[in-house]
């Protein structure tokens, strides 16, 4: 029997809404992760990194971590996940295991192992995204994305590089974009009551412009942060496969709150992937990606509704524009993360992002 309509944005939020939480460091014989984090970190090329994890990874005492992986407990499994998925990028890996469970060429088999054992309790292969290493990474922030407290740091310094600014800004726009989502109920029986339908893709775009702010200010931040190697890595890593127009988000990159919205204004469209599921939705766990799946529902009865209705449509194009600009900013930001180190005030540049 499916879901009654009027309860499928209340079930979303529970699902896709960041979290304040303070995860627990792996500890035990988990705790061998954040030294080999911090190696491939330090490592000055891809190739470096990629040795460090084959030497490590194939050494017999990781050899227990695939059994004792099933056993992590609530709130175990995302520590680990996330620092296998910043190994991952450091090492320029785009991916580890197939859907199917193939290995890619190059991944240690203890690593693979583990990895296949953490996606199958998360719900996902795609680890190495934004999921984790924005919004699990700065969850214990008391302001998401303000790059105060990240739980893994590309630099042992003061300073933020260009891979911890991205991901930073990457948890503070979903933050900010959570707010339309807590207020998603207003778009659900639009044609019933087509004038809270408007109310609420205002809302949206009101959003949306403090997204702008955001982005607009940190991207000098970013064009002009230290670049170390392994974060450079790791920022063109997440970068991959961008689409080709200049509002096209890479995949891995999407956050779970930026992927509602976009539903909740009924802009999937069914195509890049397995069954019809775009790439940035195989980044997301088992909930989140059916959470996405009842906010398509409702997005779909919002689009008709501005379809057929002139004072709907008034305030759905304007919405859909302010979301698209959002991308664009995005876009422009993440290509400043990936491209050659400035010549320009380093120091100022940061002043202004913080």
């Amino acid at each position: 029997m499916s879901m009654p309509l009027q309860s499928l944005t209340s079930s979303a939020r529970c699902s896709l809404m960041p979290r304040t939480t303070t995860f627990r460091p792996p500890d035990g014989v988990w705790r061998s992760l954040d030294w080999y984090v911090q190696e491939t970190m330090g490592a000055r090329s891809c190739r470096e990194a990629q040795s460090i994890v084959k030497e490590r990874w194939n050494r017999p005492e990781v050899a227990c971590l695939r059994k004792r992986a099933y056993r992590l407990g609530n709130g175990q499994v995302e520590p680990v996940a996330l620092r296998l998925a910043a190994i991952s990028v450091n090492c320029g890996w785009l991916g580890v295991i197939s859907e199917a469970g193939a290995v890619a060429t190059g991944i240690p088999g203890h690593f693979a192992d583990v990895w296949a054992v953490v996606a199958q309790r998360l719900g996902t292969v795609q680890l190495g995204a934004a999921p984790l290493l924005a919004v699990v990474n700065h969850a214990s922030s008391v302001s998401p994305g303000d790059g105060l407290h990240p739980v893994l740091k590309w630099t042992g310094t003061e300073w933020f590089s260009r891979i911890d600014l991205l991901l930073a800004t990457a948890a503070r726009i979903d933050a900010i974009n959570a707010s339309v989502l807590l207020k998603s109920h207003l778009l659900e029986h639009g044609a019933a009551r087509p004038l809270t339908v408007v109310r609420a893709l205002d809302r949206v775009t009101r959003v949306q412009s403090i997204v702008h702010d955001v982005l607009a200010r940190r991207h000098e931040a970013v064009a002009n942060a230290p670049c170390p190697a392994a974060g450079l890595t790791a920022a063109r890593t997440l970068a991959a496969e961008a689409p080709d127009v200049p509002d096209g988000v890479p995949p891995r990159l999407l956050t779970p709150v930026q992927q509602a919205v976009e539903a909740l204004l009924g802009l999937h469209t069914p195509a890049g992937g397995p069954a019809g599921i775009p790439r940035a939705r195989r980044c997301l766990g088992r909930e989140q990606l059916q959470a996405l799946l009842d906010l398509d529902r409702v997005g779909h009865e919002v689009r008709v509704l501005a379809e057929n209705d002139r004072q709907v449509a008034a305030a759905y194009g304007p919405a859909v524009m302010a979301l698209r600009e959002s991308n664009t900013l995005y876009r422009r930001l993440i290509d400043a993360a990936v491209e050659p180190l400035a010549e320009r005030g380093r120091v100022t540049a940061l002043a202004q992002w913080k």
